[in-house]
């Protein structure tokens, strides 16, 4: 019976090979400079799925690569919670986005990230056309205002802060 399956597992391997790899080969110049990478950037999206917008996957990127520019999400959708509870200038309340202020603080206080891009990844229920959808959710036109009335007490704070 081993040897049935080191067979079939060999065969695996020669028909994988054989039928479905390609070779790749990668040259590299450096004496042909085509332009120059003057900083790296980096998504950081904890905030779009945990509780809490650091993590130590990230914090070893800003120390090893020293990203100068940067993206986050911004929630504008909680677990368990009510839009009511949190629309609008309250989402600085909740304790997620209180992280993520923490976090941009951190990021550019101790690993000089000097430029951030907010992305809004998730909204509630209610401003979308199709709920349903885990993904692709589209914002109902009439609720643009209700969407930016969130983003703008969180770049207030930031702008106010210095961050």
């Amino acid at each position: 019976m081993k040897s049935l399956h080191l067979l079939m597992f060999i065969t695996t391997i020669v028909i994988s090979e054989n039928c479905f790899s390609q070779p790749v080969t990668i040259k590299i110049y450096p004496e042909i400079e085509q332009q120059k990478i003057v900083s790296m950037g980096g998504n950081y999206c904890q905030a779009n799925y945990t509780d809490n917008a650091w993590d130590a996957v990230g914090e070893v990127t800003l120390r090893e690569f020293k990203p100068s520019h940067v993206r986050l999400a911004l929630p504008l959708q909680f677990r368990g919670q009510d839009y009511e509870t949190y629309k609008g200038g309250r989402i600085n309340e909740q304790p997620v986005i209180v992280t993520l202020h923490e976090t941009m603080k951190r990021m550019k206080d101790e690993f000089g990230v000097s430029s951030f891009t907010i992305s809004v990844w998730r909204v509630a229920d209610e401003l979308v056309e199709n709920p349903e959808r885990d993904n692709k959710r589209r914002i109902k036109y009439d609720k643009y205002d209700e969407v930016i009335d969130m983003i703008m007490p969180f770049a207030l704070q930031k702008f106010r802060t210095g961050c």
